[in-house]
């Protein structure tokens, strides 16, 4: 028996997923755009098993499959993301969970025979799909990808008090965008602003690996200053 998973991606948790048909191409792949028509905020993505099973003889024993989706080695030391599944169906080939997910995390599956009380042994998928979740981070470093394939993300600078405002500071996004950054906000926290020893940043450039920000000041800062910068790209 031989297991395999298809690409994962975003799915309408109200949509069949064994409707949709598969853009992701080979097993394991990264994220893809989501279907058409996903507008909930709250997604799930799918997981498709496929597997291929020829029964020995004589036939006629099989009564169906046991399905289990796991993390690590193999499944037997793997992390189960869900109970086994129970398929009552010898003809079935194919099963598609739909899992919830809030950490990066790679997935296996593996599929066995139901002989009545007997159980042939594990077949695991020699391939891993690799899920990201939507909310990578609510800290002061993060990233937020929305359905229709938009990634948010968001970063505060270390204290950048005696940064020379001659000097360009290089930002790194937490996640690098897939295509093209095209939207980037820079605003300034400070610990007090007094008289004329002010300061602020600018943006000076953009791409999809992070940007270069600038500070101007009218005079040396003593107190802590950091920068909050927002980008927006797909």
């Amino acid at each position: 028996m031989a297991v395999s998973l298809d690409t994962n991606y975003l799915i309408n948790q109200d949509q069949d997923p064994s409707g949709q048909a598969n853009p992701g191409g080979s097993a394991g792949g990264g994220g893809v755009a989501p279907p058409a028509g996903s507008t909930n905020a709250l997604t799930k993505r799918w997981i498709d098993v496929k597997w291929n099973y020829t029964e020995p003889e004589p036939h006629g024993f099989c009564t169906g499959f046991e399905l289990a989706i796991y993390a690590g080695t193999n499944i037997d030391n793997g992390q189960l993301a869900e109970p086994i599944t129970i398929i009552n169906n010898p003809s079935a080939r194919r099963h598609i969970s739909l899992l919830e997910l809030r950490t990066q995390i790679a997935l296996k599956a593996a599929v066995r025979a139901v002989y009545g009380d007997f159980r042939s042994v594990w077949a695991n998928a020699s391939t891993s799909a690799n899920f990201i979740p939507d909310i990578q981070n609510y800290g002061d470093d993060g990233w937020l990808e929305l359905p229709n394939g938009t990634i948010m993300q968001w970063v505060k600078t270390s204290n950048l008090q005696f940064l020379s405002h001659a000097s360009p500071y290089q930002v790194t996004w937490p996640r690098i965008f897939p295509n093209t950054c095209y939207c980037v906000s820079v605003t300034t926290e400070t610990g007090a602003v007094s008289g004329s020893l002010q300061s602020g940043f600018f943006l000076l450039n953009k791409n999809v690996i992070g940007c270069q920000i600038w500070r101007r000041a009218q005079g040396p800062e003593d107190h802590e200053l950091y920068g909050h910068i927002i980008a927006f790209g797909y």
